[in-house]
């Protein structure tokens, strides 16, 4: 059920009313870009409206900060304050002379008149480093007393804010901690006196009513109900709306321009921050509105979007299937009449365009596979009869020349000939396939090379495979016999070399004698087949012509290989002298081989021949021959198999360097035996002679001493010296059990310079002494 449903969906009416449907995407997309530029719009304007109303705050502060500024200069440059500076104030009230009190009622005064002048200022304060005085709008005081009237409620301690007001400030504002009945900060100006110096002995600080600030910031009418925040270079919030800490986009290094927009997240809501600078871009002005904002706006639009959509489809819709079924009907009716016809069987809903192609492909298929059947038939006919002309067997039932025109095979040209390949080598094909595959994929490439490269001569070719041969019935154009076997010999290295750079196959060709007539054919592909057998002789790659070589198959040619060269080699094998032996060898091959006149036959039986001398040889040497032997080195398969003289040469040195190996181990064997005899047998003679050591052994059997000693040690399992102690001992022994000489007389006679070291070394390895051996022996 599954199944069938699938197919009904698969049908082409879906894909075609799939198609008219997807035409309704333009609207679609054409709405989604009108929302898209609609909510960008109402961005802009958002964006345009913030940035107008931070920029009628910014000119606003921007000129209260000015009026700040020029006021703390106008009390930093007062007169009586600069003489106070200098003369530096009493430190205590004893100290205050009338003079001096008039001077800071004066000052006093004018410090009421900068505060009353200007609303904005809060109030502000001199504090002299030297004197610890503090001079305000309020008063005169010491700094402690000042710090625990004006800031003991906030959280900053004493020595903090003193530590603070002792730092060289340069028009500087600086944010204090709000006091613990209050949540507002305050902003300072800080400046050190005098002004334009870099030695200070006051600061001047001037405090911003927050009050005012909060003031001047409500005025602005903001329309989208903003956050505000004032803040500084170093990025400290000098002035916030709300107390939240200022995200890293919005920090002084973000802000690149003058003015312009910051993308974020806050309290994990997506924002944009407005932002301007001030005129002397010390503080930064910033507005923040959510982006959802935007989206509110646009909801109408969005709305009134999606309404037209709905419509569009529904309609749109319907429309589009009344099409689809008007335009599937005469494809259906056509589909059923192919069904009917072709047999092929259809079934409402399924795929009717692949109904239509594999109707249509099999009705190909069948036209091409009956050509292709009828010329490979054609092919394989074309190439039996080739075959039956090379051999001579054409004509017997249906004469020659009516199956060559039912064939397509015209000899036009006067002459003929045959060219056979064989395949030397083909190794480097396919390293990692097995030989047979190897072999296929050669003669293929073989057999298709060929056929380019000789049908793009001058001369007809037609080529077959017969008796694992490559062969080429050549049907030569009237010229030449010396050009037409310059024509052919031409084509062949074009063949060879083409298939050795291209895959590293090696070919060997064979040309026969040119013949007049077809009925010669078979002829020449026998001549052929004899010159090919001659690669024996040749290297691999070669070109062999039969004409060149007829008189060597018509003579068999001498044969040097007498019974003397035979006695003296079998001799050679018999000493084992492989070196010998193969100079030998390497004269046979020279005399018979040199002038390249010999026979094949002659040449196989001069081979056998060398092969039977040397496993004569072996049998003539019972303890060497082993038929095992014989069966494993494989003469027969192994020059049967070769490939040419080089190949017959290696074959034969290989099979008399195995015979020489096994004659000289046999050899070897009895002569160490001997040696190790001749060793044991000395010094069981020499014993009693003290002076018996391995070098006087070594000049008895002429040998060198480390030769002697590692064949001994090697041949017995002892060291040379071990067995001769032994020896001595063993004589020892029976001297001790037989005869009642003393120590010192049984030392001397088995070789000890003196009884000491006869003790010493029987001790050693019998473990007991002579005096305890000799009374065990008579128990």
């Amino acid at each position: 059920m599954a199944s069938k449903s699938r197919n009904i969906r698969d049908s082409v009416i879906y894909s075609w009313l799939g198609s008219y449907l997807s035409i309704l995407l333009i609207p679609m997309i054409i709405s989604g870009i009108l929302y898209i530029q609609s909510v960008a719009i109402v961005k802009n304007q958002v964006n345009s409206i913030n940035e107008a109303m931070i920029q009628q705050l910014q000119q606003t502060m921007d000129g209260q900060i000015s009026n700040l500024e020029k006021i703390s200069t106008q009390i930093a440059m007062n007169p009586k304050l600069i003489s106070l500076q200098n003369n530096e104030l009493a430190t205590s009230d004893s100290d205050i002379n009338f003079a001096y009190t008039e001077r800071i009622k004066q000052l006093f005064q004018d410090f009421n008149i900068y505060t009353l002048s200007n609303s904005f200022i809060k109030g502000f304060y001199v504090f002299f480093h030297d004197s610890d005085i503090v001079l305000s709008s309020s008063g005169y005081y010491q700094s402690r007393d000042f710090y625990d009237s004006e800031f003991r409620t906030h959280k900053e301690s004493y020595e903090d804010w003193r530590s603070s007001i002792l730092k060289p400030y340069y028009n500087d504002y600086i944010v204090s901690s709000p006091s613990l009945n209050q949540n507002e900060k305050t902003i300072t100006l800080m400046r050190s006196l005098p002004l334009q110096n870099t030695t200070f002995n006051a600061t001047l600080a001037l405090s911003i009513n927050p009050n005012e600030l909060s003031k001047l910031v409500n005025s602005v009418n903001w329309a989208n109900q903003n956050m505000f925040f004032i803040v500084d270079k170093e990025n400290h919030v000098l002035y916030g709306t709300q107390n939240i800490e200022l995200p890293s986009f919005m920090h002084d290094e973000q802000m690149t321009d003058h003015h312009g927009f910051l993308y974020g997240t806050l309290q994990n809501k997506e924002v944009v921050a407005t932002y301007i600078k001030s005129a002397s871009g010390q503080w930064n002005y910033i507005s923040l509105t959510q982006t959802s904002l935007f989206y509110e706006r646009a909801a109408y639009i969005r709305n009134l979007t999606m309404v037209c959509l709905f419509l569009c489809i529904l309609i749109g819709g319907a429309v589009a299937y009344w099409f689809t079924r008007k335009n599937y009907s005469p494809l259906y009716q056509l589909m059923q009449s192919i069904s009917s016809n072709s047999g092929f069987r259809l079934e409402k809903g399924h795929k009717e365009y692949r109904f239509l192609s594999e109707a249509y492909s099999h009705a190909i298929s069948e036209k091409k596979r009956s050509v292709l059947l009828l010329e490979q038939q054609m092919t394989a006919m074309r190439s039996n009869f080739i075959t039956m002309l090379l051999k001579g067997r054409s004509g017997r039932v249906i004469p020659a020349d009516e199956l060559s025109k039912m064939y397509g095979i015209s000899f036009d040209a006067p002459y003929f000939a045959v060219i056979v390949f064989y395949l030397d080598d083909y190794s480097q094909l396919m390293v990692h396939a097995s030989d047979e595959e190897n072999v296929r994929l050669a003669e293929f490439i073989i057999h298709n090379v060929t056929e380019e490269v000789l049908s793009s001569g001058q001369h007809r070719s037609f080529t077959t495979e017969t008796d694992g041969l490559l062969a080429c019935l050549m049907n030569l154009e009237d010229k030449n016999i010396h050009e037409l076997y310059r024509d052919m010999e031409e084509a062949i290295i074009t063949i060879q070399k083409l298939l050795f750079h291209k895959y590293q196959i090696h070919l060997t060709a064979a040309i026969s004698e040119i013949h007049q007539t077809p009925q010669a054919i078979a002829e020449a592909y026998q001549e052929s087949l004899e010159a090919i057998e001659y690669k024996l002789f040749r290297q691999s790659g070669s070109i062999i012509r039969f004409d060149t070589i007829k008189q060597t198959v018509s003579s068999p040619g001498a044969y040097h290989y007498s019974l003397e060269t035979e006695r003296i080699l079998t001799n050679s094998i018999k000493s084992g002298d492989y070196t010998q032996a193969e100079q030998i060898v390497d004269e046979i091959f020279l005399k018979n081989f040199a002038d390249g006149d010999t026979s094949l036959q002659i040449a196989k039986c001069l081979m056998f021949d060398l092969v039977g001398t040397m496993i004569k040889t072996m049998n003539e040497l019972s303890s060497v021959y082993e038929p095992a032997f014989v069966d494993e080195l494989n003469p027969v398969d192994r020059l049967l198999t070769c490939h040419n003289l080089n190949d017959l040469r290696y074959q034969i040195t290989s099979i008399l360097n195995k015979v020489c190996s096994v004659i000289n181990e046999n050899n070897k064997g009895k002569t160490q035996i001997k040696l190790k005899d001749s060793i044991v047998e000395f010094v069981q003679s020499h014993y009693a002679d003290g002076n018996l050591n391995l070098t006087i052994i070594a000049e008895h059997v002429d040998l060198s001493t480390k030769y002697v000693s590692a064949f001994f040690k090697q041949s017995t399992g002892e060291g040379l010296n071990t067995f001769i102690n032994r020896v001595r001992l063993s004589k020892a022994k029976e001297l001790l059990s037989e005869t009642s000489l003393t120590i010192a007389e049984v030392a001397e006679k088995v070789g000890y310079n003196n009884s000491n070291a006869l003790i010493r070394a029987f001790n050693k390895h019998e473990g007991i002494t002579l005096g305890q051996f000799r009374e065990l022996d008579r128990t």
